[in-house]
């Protein structure tokens, strides 16, 4: 739509008036682009996070998991030899399966850390003894 209201503006007045409304609208229309940028990097974020999290198994999963095998309720995959040739079977665990599983489990929960041992001595006076270069110079 034209409007025609006043003429005695001039064309340099109208230029300015005109960068001045352009660069409003610029700005606001960069900070709209920079919100909409965020709002699709949160959700974008948010996606990729709930697929990960619904593939990756938990740390109290893997933890029964491994106490299942432990406890033998859970079967596990053995190589065979069936006539020269390679099969996969599920069976019990073994020895060496069963020792591993609570090898892990020992791991997850920190029973292999090392205990934190206080080594300071309390109530005994500092004994210092100097080298035996320190008393040749006096």
């Amino acid at each position: 739509m034209l409007t025609n209201a006043n003429k005695s503006i001039t064309y340099s007045t109208a230029k300015v008036q005109g960068s001045k409304l352009a660069k409003k609208y610029a700005t606001e229309i960069t900070a709209e682009k920079e919100r909409l940028r965020k709002l699709s990097s949160e959700s974008a974020d948010s996606v990729i996070l709930s697929i990960a999290t619904s593939e990756i198994m938990g740390k109290s999963e893997r933890m029964k998991i491994l106490t299942a095998i432990a406890r033998g309720e859970k079967k596990v995959p053995q190589v065979i030899v069936v006539n020269g040739s390679l099969d996969v079977v599920e069976s019990t665990p073994n020895y060496s399966d069963i020792r591993a599983a609570i090898s892990e489990l020992n791991k997850m929960d920190g029973s292999y850390a090392p205990s934190k041992v206080d080594h300071a001595v309390n109530g005994i006076k500092q004994i210092i003894i100097e080298p035996a270069s320190a008393n040749r110079d006096k």
